[in-house]
Order: C-alpha cells, then structure tokens, then sequence
C-alpha cells in the first residue's frame, strides 16, 4: 500500500526551475482523504523518507552521477516494519 501511494503522489508532483519538488505533508493528507485511505502518523513518515531518498537520487542523476543511496525493500521493511 506504501509503494503505490508513493508512486500515485510522486507522479502528481509539481516541478520547480531545479527539478521535482517535495512531497509534502499537505499532499499526503490531501491524497489519504481523496482515496480514503486511511495512513498512520508512520505511513506518513515513510512516504516522506521514500520521497527524500527519490529527491536525493534525482538531483544526483540531474547533475551527472550515480545514485547516492537506494531504499530497498529490505531496508524500507526493516526501517518501517
């Protein structure tokens, strides 16, 4: 459920003059209530890490280089449960 709400969030994301802009904690809200999906105070943190991680990764790829870090499955699992 975390994944997809990420993905549905990040693809509605607005673009400034440098990039993607941030997720932000309104637009969690704002996508929870129009879903009515209802997340815990945790989901939110967890959606807001995976976007610093995608933003980070972004701006890496933006200016010539590899990835600085990933989130993988396990570590999302681990850090989250």
């Amino acid at each position: 459920m975390i994944w997809n709400a990420f993905a549905e969030l990040s693809s509605s994301r607005s673009m400034g003059p440098t990039g993607p802009n941030p997720i932000t904690p309104s637009d969690v809200l704002a996508w929870s209530q129009l879903m009515r999906v209802p997340l815990e105070p945790h989901h939110a943190r967890a959606l807001l890490a995976m976007d610093q991680v995608f933003l980070r990764s972004a701006v890496s790829r933006a200016a010539g280089g590899a990835p600085k870090s990933s989130l993988s499955s396990a570590a999302f699992d681990a850090a989250f449960g």
